[in-house]
């Protein structure tokens, strides 16, 4: 399998957006469904809206190759952690 676009060019926020039917985290943020007793004089609301785009940016700010270098980053971190645990619990023996 491969990738239609270069990881570089992958934008991890696109990516859940198109994966994701419903970002309605809340059910004020349906049109349809506004059935919530607290919508007329709820503050909730744009709080919570902040939270969602915030949250997106926050996802804008990344790409599927960067995601790519942490993996590989942390999975070296955990083989040096493993070798340094394993070499002090063999002297210990």
């Amino acid at each position: 399998m491969a990738l239609a676009r270069d990881p570089a060019l992958v934008n991890i926020g696109e990516v859940v957006r198109d994966c994701e039917d419903n970002m309605d985290i809340v059910e004020c943020f349906n049109g349809e469904r506004r059935s919530c007793p607290l919508l007329p004089g709820c503050t909730l609301k744009s709080v919570l809206s902040d939270a969602r785009e915030n949250f997106l940016a926050t996802l804008d700010a990344y790409t599927l190759a960067q995601m790519l270098q942490r993996k590989e980053k942390s999975a070296v971190d955990i083989s040096r952690t493993i070798r340094v645990s394993g070499s002090r619990a063999g002297g210990r023996a």
